[in-house]
């Protein structure tokens, strides 16, 4: 099971960038037509079918 005190790359997956104030969604410009004011939150792995290629903090292997 996870935890943060045995993570060793927790230092790596942190934010040290405060987040900013957000706009209303009926103030943005879609960016292309399928694009839906509406949506809340995108699960980012769709992107890959898998992520042990995929590093965190990227890779100098190639």
């Amino acid at each position: 099971e996870w935890s943060a005190e045995n993570d060793k790359d927790l230092v790596y997956n942190q934010s040290r960038v405060p987040l900013t104030k957000r706009i209303s969604p009926d103030k943005l410009s879609p960016s292309n037509q399928n694009q839906n004011k509406k949506t809340k939150i995108v699960a980012l792995s769709m992107m890959n079918s898998q992520t042990s290629g995929n590093p965190s903090r990227g890779t100098t292997k190639v």
